[in-house]
């Protein structure tokens, strides 16, 4: 059985039925987000067996905890796989002893100095690079970035000061683009 999601209705009944453990439910909730979630979890572990248990759990997870769920409308079911997927994704990097360099003083934040090479790569490219950052700049580069977080939230999130938080993101930030300009070189 597959249940469709069209409506705001139909994402409720969905949930409705997933809070009652129907396994047809369950089944279409893997299906419509597995692959968002997916590439949610890459964005933290650069490794796919990792993403892929990461999934799994995050499955597990919200299975488990569906009568936790609150219904809130249209789109709060991703919202909150989500947010299980990336507290999923940070209790294990905090497992695999997540390592931040502490920094006393921080450097001004530069922006990207050639916009266009980012604009010109594909999200594929953009997310291969965002994989290659260091585990600890790669956490809060997703955190600030797609999370919208504040580095007092990231910070009290991953255990961390907040300056610490701030001198990874810069160097986050520094190592992309260094990352961008040898790409574009590569394309020239």
């Amino acid at each position: 059985m597959n249940i469709p999601l069209t409506t705001q209705t139909a994402e409720y009944e969905l949930a409705q039925a997933c809070r009652a453990g129907n396994p047809a439910a369950q089944q279409s909730l893997y299906r419509l987000y597995a692959q968002q979630l997916m590439k949610l979890c890459l964005r933290y572990v650069a490794n796919e067996e990792d993403a892929k248990e990461l999934l799994t759990d995050t499955f597990i997870a919200a299975f488990q905890n569906f009568k936790q769920f609150d219904y809130k409308g249209e789109g709060s079911v991703q919202a909150w796989l989500s947010r299980i997927a990336i507290n999923q994704c940070l209790m294990h990097l905090r497992k695999s002893k997540l390592h931040f360099e502490e920094m006393n003083e921080l450097h001004v934040e530069q922006m990207y100095s050639d916009e266009r090479a980012l604009q010109q790569m594909s999200a594929k490219e953009i997310l291969s690079l965002v994989q290659q950052l260091p585990t600890g700049y790669r956490a809060v580069f997703n955190l600030f970035v797609f999370e919208e977080m504040t580095h007092k939230e990231i910070a009290a999130l991953l255990l961390i000061s907040e300056n610490t938080s701030k001198s990874q993101l810069h160097k986050a930030r520094q190592l992309l683009q260094k990352k961008i300009a040898q790409q574009k070189q590569e394309i020239l």
